[in-house]
């Protein structure tokens, strides 16, 4: 989790409050491979040129 808020931060982009738990739940779900959350989200990284 600590290296999608790394990401997000290396691009200049700071996650918002409500998305949290969509960051949390995605960390949870590539730990935890049985669990299934809607991905209907739509979630900027920002760009990736520098």
């Amino acid at each position: 989790m600590k290296k999608i808020i790394d990401v997000l931060m290396s691009r200049g982009v700071e996650p918002q409050v409500d998305k949290y738990l969509f960051l949390f739940l995605k960390f949870m779900a590539s730990v935890i491979a049985t669990i299934e959350y809607d991905y209907t989200m739509d979630f900027d990284l920002g760009s990736s040129s520098s």
